[in-house]
């Protein structure tokens, strides 16, 4: 049976000995450049161990391009909005939550940034 790089790691963390409880943090950001800015912070600073970005919008070959991606409806100054934005999957430790929350805040182009951890 071949193994796929993802299930294999996944083997190798279940056949460690000690366990750390990680977490995946979402992050929106407007942008693929603010997507990788604060991704590249956010490894940089040793917060996370792998940051992906999931483009807000995919574009077929040919002279058409569908918008497929990520579209964010939300409250903001007083009526809905609607806007395209990535979005970033964060693997990091529980451990490290808080100092990735506050890292967030401060180095992210929204005013209100949207986080959330599972």
């Amino acid at each position: 049976m071949e193994l796929e790089l993802g299930e294999l790691r996944s083997i190798r963390m279940e056949s460690a000995s000690t366990t750390v409880p990680s977490i995946v943090v979402y992050v929106t950001v407007p942008n693929r450049e603010a997507g990788k800015k604060l991704a590249g912070s956010i490894i940089s600073e040793k917060l996370a161990a792998c940051a992906n970005i999931v483009p807000g919008r995919n574009y077929i070959l040919s002279l058409v391009s569908l918008f497929a991606g990520i579209e964010s409806v939300y409250w903001w100054e007083g009526k809905v909005q609607s806007d395209a934005e990535e979005l970033l999957i964060i693997k990091t430790r529980e451990s490290l939550l808080d100092a990735l929350t506050e890292h967030v805040k401060a180095n992210h182009e929204y005013d209100v940034p949207y986080k959330e951890a599972t």
